[in-house]
C-alpha cells in the first residue's frame, strides 16, 4: 500500500512540475511579446498599420525592389480597407447578438434582475448607436 500511494505522489509531483513549467515558459515568452509590442491575429491593428505591417512583410519576404512596392501599394491599401469594414460589420452583428441576448434572457430573470438588464441594454445601444453610426441607422435592434 505504502508504495501505491509513493507512485501517486511521485505521478502528481511529476505532472505538478511539467504543468508548472508550462505556464511559468507561457509566462515568460508572453509577457516578452507584448513588452515588445508584438501582436497576434488581424483584429490588434487598425487597418492602415496592417497595410504598413503587411507591405513591409511582402517586402521582406518576397525581396521586392521599390518600384514593386509602390506597385502593390494601392492593392495592399484596398485590401487593408476591406478587412476594416468587415472587422466592423463583425462588431457591430457581435453587439447586435448581445443586444438579442438581453432580449432572450429577460423573460427568465426576476423583475430586479429585468430592470438591471434594461438598463445595461440601454446602455449597449447607446454604444452600437454611437460607434456604429457610419453603418446602421440610430436606434436599430
Amino acid at each position: 500500500m505504502k508504495s501505491k500511494a509513493r507512485d501517486t505522489l511521485i505521478i502528481l509531483l511529476a505532472v505538478a512540475t511539467i504543468y508548472g513549467s508550462g505556464h511559468g515558459f507561457g509566462y515568460i515568452v508572453g509577457s516578452r511579446s507584448l513588452r515588445s509590442g508584438e501582436t497576434d491575429g488581424i483584429m490588434a491593428t487598425e487597418p492602415d498599420q496592417w497595410a504598413d505591417k503587411t507591405l513591409s512583410s511582402l517586402r521582406s519576404a518576397l525581396d521586392l525592389t521599390p518600384e514593386q512596392v509602390d506597385a502593390i501599394r494601392d492593392d495592399v491599401g484596398e485590401t487593408a480597407a476591406a478587412i476594416g469594414d468587415t472587422r466592423e460589420r463583425a462588431l457591430l452583428e457581435y453587439h447586435m447578438l448581445l443586444l438579442h441576448l438581453h432580449d432572450r434572457i429577460a423573460p427568465k430573470v426576476d423583475e430586479t434582475r429585468q430592470g438591471r438588464l434594461r438598463a445595461s441594454q440601454e446602455k449597449l445601444q447607446l454604444e452600437i448607436d454611437r460607434r456604429f453610426r457610419s453603418i446602421v441607422p440610430s436606434g436599430t435592434d
